[in-house]
């Protein structure tokens, strides 16, 4: 079903998340809050429906909180998996929205290994399509697909 994020962000001295809540047919399945300005750390519980019905924990408040959920929550409760698909259907929406602005001088020059997720200037496109040639052959078409394309 539907999932609404909603996001407080702060501008000033920094940039950085001081409040995010992830909601499913009126339900709250995350949210944080910032509680001490001077700290880098964000409240953060979502709903586990289990023993406990929240878990609570500090998260950063320069990351989105909906997209380390997979990291933090062990998915063992129907909450914990109602909560995850929400995070996760979020997630795949934000990365479908992703603008990618490709610089072809910057995919000249070498680039180390590293998470292999596309950077928004394609500078390592070379490493994605190695990554997806092995992860995920599907992707993989699809993606060496779009690039030929763009360099036709």
């Amino acid at each position: 079903g539907p999932v609404r994020l909603d996001l407080a962000v702060q501008a000033e001295p920094r940039l950085r998340i001081v409040g995010e809540r992830l909601t499913a047919r009126g339900r709250t399945l995350l949210a944080t809050a910032l509680r001490d300005p001077g700290r880098s750390t964000v409240q953060a519980e979502w709903h586990t429906a289990g023993a406990t019905p929240v878990t609570r924990a500090p998260l950063p408040d320069d990351l989105l909180g909906t997209a380390l959920l997979p990291l933090r929550v062990a998915g063992k409760t129907p909450g914990q998996l109602e909560v995850l698909a929400a995070a996760e259907q979020v997630v795949v929406g934000l990365r479908s929205a992703f603008a990618c602005d490709p610089r072809p001088d910057r995919m000249r020059a070498p680039v180390p290994p590293g998470e292999g997720r596309l950077r928004r200037d394609c500078r390592n496109l070379a490493e994605v399509l190695h990554r997806t040639h092995n992860d995920c052959p599907r992707r993989h078409h699809r993606l060496a697909t779009v690039a030929g394309a763009g360099c036709a």
